[in-house]
């Protein structure tokens, strides 16, 4: 977005807020870089940081103080989104060593692991899904 992106023009995340009916822009605070909408449907405010939109990061503030960041900036060409908060870490993409199942989960005899998949991790509960694939169930 270079400088042109919405970390040096606030007005261009408030038309893509406003272009959501269901929300409102509260107030906008540009020496912090943020911007307060509400859910008019919820009655929730929530605080955004423009400037890291503008990175590929996005860091959303509850009024209550909880935190939502997630993270979209490719890391280092891995095709990553990580999403974190309070309760745990959530990566989707293409990292296969982000996305790989626990060593625990069995694998299928001659299973090549590919790329991409999902890995949630709450505590010391992991759920996911992974992408792999194998020669034995070819349709003949």
């Amino acid at each position: 977005m270079g400088s042109q992106g919405t970390s040096s023009n606030p007005a261009m995340a408030i038309r893509i807020i406003k272009a959501n009916p269901d929300l409102e822009v509260v107030k906008t605070d540009d020496k912090a870089g943020e911007i307060t909408i509400r859910d008019k449907k919820s009655g929730e405010v929530t605080t955004v940081s423009y400037n890291d939109i503008s990175q590929g990061k996005f860091k959303m503030k509850s009024a209550s103080g909880e935190e939502v960041t997630i993270d979209a900036t490719n890391q280092n060409g891995a095709g990553n989104v990580v999403v974190k908060n309070k309760e745990g870490t959530t990566v989707i993409g293409g990292d296969q060593t982000a996305t790989a199942p626990p060593a625990w989960v069995p694998a299928y005899p001659g299973v090549q692991t590919k790329t991409g998949g999902m890995r949630s991790e709450k505590g010391d509960k992991v759920s996911g899904g992974f992408i792999s694939e194998t020669q034995a169930l070819r349709p003949r």
